[in-house]
């Protein structure tokens, strides 16, 4: 029996019930698992020398922790060239890595999500919120995590740990939410004139009462 002969024979025994069966013990025995890890660090190390000598195609990064294999556009790839699939043949990976282009997280991005117009402040002004601005929507990042600004006393304040919170804090306390509630509403009943009686208040804090 020729070489190949015997490679085709093991084919087909792994994938009949009983090489199945041979393999999962085999996986779960401590020298299958030792052998396991060892053959994943050295696929890691081998994917991780081609990142790094190929570099990022648009900026030329060499660090292999945040570089990434992208198949090109147009280009039919066995599988997706990521660490899921790393037990697949060596062969099987050069083939779909002679079809990839190698670029690092930014690039990626930059690819995948063209530029935007940037938000301007006035628009932020005028949003569902008029009395926010652009310090009060600044997240200052710490040691302890990132700190927002109270957009009514303009504070660093540090948010409750609730991970499942989906909205962002924007008032250090209750106060200072009403506090917010209260102009919002007063500025409103003003522009439309139904708080007349406003324009001595603003006349002595040195305003142009009617403007």
């Amino acid at each position: 029996m020729s070489v190949e002969d015997q490679r085709q024979h093991w084919r087909e025994y792994n994938k009949s019930p009983q090489g199945r069966e041979r393999q999962r013990r085999w996986r779960q025995s401590p020298h299958g698992k030792a052998k396991l890890r060892e053959k994943y660090r050295e696929r890691v190390r081998f994917l991780d020398e081609i990142k790094s000598k190929a570099s990022c195609l648009a900026c030329k990064e060499r660090d292999p922790r945040v570089l990434a294999f992208v198949p090109r556009s147009g280009q039919e790839v066995k599988f997706a060239p990521q660490l899921t699939n790393i037990s697949r043949g060596l062969g099987d990976w050069k083939e779909v890595i002679a079809a990839c282009d190698v670029l690092c997280r930014n690039c990626l991005v930059k690819r995948k999500r063209p530029a935007r117009r940037s938000v301007r402040d006035s628009e932020i002004l005028q949003g569902p919120y008029p009395m926010a601005s652009r310090k009060s929507l600044t997240i200052i990042f710490g040691p302890g995590g990132y700190h927002p600004t109270c957009e009514t006393c303009e504070t660093e304040f540090k948010p409750l740990n609730k991970p499942k919170l989906r909205r962002r804090k924007r008032f250090c306390s209750d106060r200072c939410r009403l506090l917010s509630w209260a102009a919002r509403e007063l500025l409103k009943a003003y522009q439309e004139g139904r708080a007349d009686g406003l324009n001595d208040i603003i006349g002595e804090l040195g305003g142009k009462p009617g403007s």
